[in-house]
Protein backbone atom coordinates (compact mmCIF):
# COMPACT_ATOMS: atom_id res chain seq x y z
CA UNK A 1 0.00 0.00 0.00
CA UNK A 2 2.57 2.02 1.04
CA UNK A 3 4.45 1.68 -2.38
CA UNK A 4 1.39 2.42 -4.31
CA UNK A 5 0.69 5.99 -2.71
CA UNK A 6 4.33 7.37 -3.18
CA UNK A 7 3.92 5.28 -6.94
CA UNK A 8 0.51 7.50 -7.51
CA UNK A 9 2.35 10.69 -6.02
CA UNK A 10 5.69 10.44 -8.87
CA UNK A 11 2.84 10.08 -11.05
CA UNK A 12 0.91 13.02 -9.99
CA UNK A 13 3.81 15.02 -9.94
CA UNK A 14 5.00 14.03 -13.65
CA UNK A 15 1.63 14.88 -14.89
CA UNK A 16 1.80 18.06 -13.10
CA UNK A 17 5.06 19.29 -14.51
CA UNK A 18 4.28 18.24 -17.86
CA UNK A 19 0.99 20.17 -17.94
CA UNK A 20 3.19 23.31 -16.55
CA UNK A 21 5.77 22.82 -18.82
CA UNK A 22 3.15 22.32 -21.94
CA UNK A 23 1.45 25.60 -20.83
CA UNK A 24 4.11 27.79 -20.40
CA UNK A 25 5.63 28.66 -24.26
CA UNK A 26 3.46 31.07 -24.91
CA UNK A 27 3.78 33.44 -22.34
CA UNK A 28 3.45 37.04 -22.79
CA UNK A 29 6.23 39.25 -20.86
CA UNK A 30 3.49 40.56 -18.37
CA UNK A 31 2.51 36.94 -17.59
CA UNK A 32 6.53 35.98 -16.51
CA UNK A 33 7.15 39.37 -14.97
CA UNK A 34 9.69 39.88 -17.69
CA UNK A 35 10.45 43.20 -18.57
CA UNK A 36 10.54 44.09 -22.36
CA UNK A 37 13.19 46.87 -22.97
CA UNK A 38 12.36 50.60 -23.32
CA UNK A 39 14.22 50.25 -26.99
CA UNK A 40 16.18 47.41 -28.47
CA UNK A 41 18.53 48.59 -31.58
CA UNK A 42 19.41 46.23 -34.86
CA UNK A 43 20.49 46.26 -37.72
CA UNK A 44 18.53 45.40 -40.68
CA UNK A 45 20.01 44.29 -44.55
CA UNK A 46 17.63 43.22 -47.30
CA UNK A 47 19.32 42.15 -50.44
CA UNK A 48 18.92 40.35 -53.63
CA UNK A 49 21.66 38.72 -56.02
CA UNK A 50 22.43 41.98 -57.67
CA UNK A 51 20.87 44.45 -55.39
CA UNK A 52 20.96 45.83 -51.78
CA UNK A 53 17.36 47.04 -50.85
CA UNK A 54 18.47 48.49 -47.49
CA UNK A 55 21.96 48.43 -45.82
CA UNK A 56 22.63 47.64 -42.71
CA UNK A 57 20.09 50.34 -41.69
CA UNK A 58 19.97 50.94 -37.82
CA UNK A 59 16.37 50.43 -36.76
CA UNK A 60 15.29 51.31 -32.90
CA UNK A 61 12.34 49.13 -31.64
CA UNK A 62 10.68 51.30 -28.81
CA UNK A 63 7.47 51.32 -27.04
CA UNK A 64 6.41 47.60 -26.95
CA UNK A 65 4.36 45.79 -24.87
CA UNK A 66 5.95 42.58 -26.40
CA UNK A 67 9.36 41.21 -27.07
CA UNK A 68 9.88 42.65 -30.64
CA UNK A 69 10.56 39.74 -33.52
CA UNK A 70 12.67 39.64 -36.50
CA UNK A 71 9.47 40.50 -38.52
CA UNK A 72 8.69 43.61 -35.93
CA UNK A 73 12.25 45.11 -36.93
CA UNK A 74 11.98 44.41 -40.81
CA UNK A 75 8.28 46.24 -41.01
CA UNK A 76 10.07 49.10 -39.07
CA UNK A 77 12.67 49.14 -41.50
CA UNK A 78 10.63 48.79 -44.62
CA UNK A 79 8.27 51.37 -43.40
CA UNK A 80 11.34 53.90 -42.55
CA UNK A 81 12.45 53.15 -45.53
CA UNK A 82 10.04 53.12 -47.76
CA UNK A 83 10.17 49.71 -48.86
CA UNK A 84 7.50 47.48 -50.07
CA UNK A 85 6.51 44.32 -48.10
CA UNK A 86 4.14 42.01 -47.49
CA UNK A 87 3.66 39.27 -44.11
CA UNK A 88 2.34 36.66 -43.66
CA UNK A 89 -1.69 36.37 -42.63
CA UNK A 90 -0.55 34.63 -39.20
CA UNK A 91 2.20 37.63 -39.06
CA UNK A 92 5.02 34.78 -38.98
CA UNK A 93 6.68 35.04 -41.83
CA UNK A 94 7.69 37.64 -45.05
CA UNK A 95 5.93 36.82 -48.16
CA UNK A 96 7.64 39.73 -50.28
CA UNK A 97 9.91 42.47 -50.51
CA UNK A 98 9.76 45.00 -53.45
CA UNK A 99 6.88 42.51 -55.36
CA UNK A 100 9.43 39.59 -54.85
CA UNK A 101 8.20 36.98 -52.88
CA UNK A 102 8.53 32.85 -52.99
CA UNK A 103 8.29 31.27 -56.44
CA UNK A 104 7.44 28.14 -58.35
CA UNK A 105 10.98 27.66 -59.14
CA UNK A 106 12.42 28.08 -55.55
CA UNK A 107 13.05 31.57 -54.57
CA UNK A 108 12.09 33.00 -50.91
CA UNK A 109 12.98 35.44 -48.71
CA UNK A 110 16.02 33.69 -46.13
CA UNK A 111 17.07 35.41 -43.18
CA UNK A 112 19.57 35.18 -40.80
CA UNK A 113 19.94 36.36 -37.44
CA UNK A 114 24.12 37.98 -35.84
CA UNK A 115 25.27 35.47 -39.09
CA UNK A 116 23.63 32.14 -38.49
CA UNK A 117 20.03 30.36 -39.94
CA UNK A 118 17.80 30.54 -37.32
CA UNK A 119 15.45 27.22 -37.14
CA UNK A 120 12.58 29.49 -36.03
CA UNK A 121 10.23 31.31 -37.83
CA UNK A 122 10.73 34.89 -38.20
CA UNK A 123 7.96 36.07 -36.48
CA UNK A 124 8.46 34.29 -33.68
CA UNK A 125 12.55 34.65 -33.63
CA UNK A 126 13.21 37.48 -30.55
CA UNK A 127 15.46 40.48 -31.38
CA UNK A 128 18.44 41.98 -28.57
CA UNK A 129 20.23 44.85 -28.60
CA UNK A 130 22.69 44.81 -31.11
CA UNK A 131 21.08 41.86 -33.21
CA UNK A 132 22.28 41.49 -36.85
CA UNK A 133 19.36 40.69 -39.14
CA UNK A 134 19.88 40.05 -42.96
CA UNK A 135 16.84 38.97 -45.36
CA UNK A 136 18.48 37.48 -48.52
CA UNK A 137 16.19 36.78 -51.83
CA UNK A 138 17.73 32.82 -52.37
CA UNK A 139 16.93 30.18 -54.76
CA UNK A 140 15.95 26.88 -52.21
CA UNK A 141 16.97 24.70 -55.09
CA UNK A 142 20.77 26.29 -54.96
CA UNK A 143 23.29 23.94 -54.36
CA UNK A 144 25.21 25.39 -51.39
Amino acid sequence: MKFLKKTVAVLLCAMLALCLFACGGNNTPEETGEQVPDTITVKVTVKTATDTILDEKTITLRDRTTWPTVVDALSQACGAYDVKYTISSDALSVESINDLGQTDDGMFWAWTLNGKEVSGRAGSTRVNENDVIVFSYENVNASK
